[in-house]
């Protein structure tokens, strides 16, 4: 089924079209999307603690919108 859809270009909107091959391939990719949402969460945790430590320890204390726009900014992909 899968193959006969890339040659149509026909995508199905939900499970009832899918085989349950094209199924484990979904699940598959999912779950692949799930792992590398776990990793950047935890890097982007450690980020937030280093630089909520940094911002402890200096005098100065940038304001939340400037260390959220500097998170963005390293992490721009």
């Amino acid at each position: 089924m899968r193959a006969k859809a890339e040659l149509t270009n026909y995508k199905p909107n939900n499970t009832n079209h899918m085989s349950f091959g094209d199924l484990e391939l979904k699940l598959y990719q999912e779950r692949q999307k799930n792992e590398e949402l776990k990793i950047k969460i935890k890097i982007l945790e450690d980020q937030l603690a280093n630089i909520s430590l940094i911002d402890k320890s200096s005098s100065n204390i940038p304001p939340l919108e400037e260390d959220c726009l500097k998170i963005k900014e390293v992490n721009k992909n």
